[in-house]
């Protein structure tokens, strides 16, 4: 059994004087974000746990582009043919 923890918020509150500042960093931070098996010790994020989850994190994608939020990276969804486990 596999399970999936987020511990990322669906919002950043960020004081606009540290704005500019914030959004660079973490434009650094994900240009160097490794994505992979969650089992991977080397790897900082794993797969979504199924198709709803899946749904579910586009819809708050195009939540947040419908409130004007811009995209800073965005990630393909690969699917794979389910294994036996």
């Amino acid at each position: 059994m596999f399970f999936q923890v987020c511990s990322a918020g669906s919002r950043l509150l960020i004081q606009e004087s540290v704005f500019d500042d914030i959004v660079a960093r973490i434009k650094v931070r994900m240009s160097h974000l490794r994505l992979g098996d969650c089992l991977d010790k080397t790897v900082d994020m794993g797969t979504l746990v199924d198709e709803s989850q899946r749904r579910s994190v586009d819809e708050m994608v195009q939540s947040a582009r419908a409130e004007g939020a811009q995209v800073l990276r965005c990630f393909l969804f690969i699917t794979s043919a389910k294994q036996d486990m």
